[in-house]
């Protein structure tokens, strides 16, 4: 059985809880914070069980994710699922 890898950051920012979090949960700011920036299912802010895609070159998803944890203002974690060629 394979063990999940879990994946943590952290990094002191000028700004306020509510500030950051709208950043990291408004879909037009992932760009700005993420190393390969993805695209939600929808463009309005994320919430439990909001679907995000990272897209290829080739307009192809290649890894899926599902918010499965999301506390306002303090937690979120998105699990992660390769998606396999077609």
């Amino acid at each position: 059985m394979n063990s999940p890898l879990i994946v943590s950051k952290e990094k002191i920012i000028d700004a306020t809880q509510n500030e950051i979090w709208e950043v990291i949960t408004t879909p037009k700011y992932f760009k700005d914070w993420m190393l390969v920036p993805a695209k939600a299912e929808d463009e309005k802010a994320i919430e439990l069980g909001s679907k995000i895609y990272w897209i290829n070159d080739n307009d192809v998803v290649y890894l899926e994710g599902e918010v499965i944890t999301f506390v306002p203002n303090t937690k979120l974690v998105i699990s992660l699922q390769k998606r396999s060629e077609g």
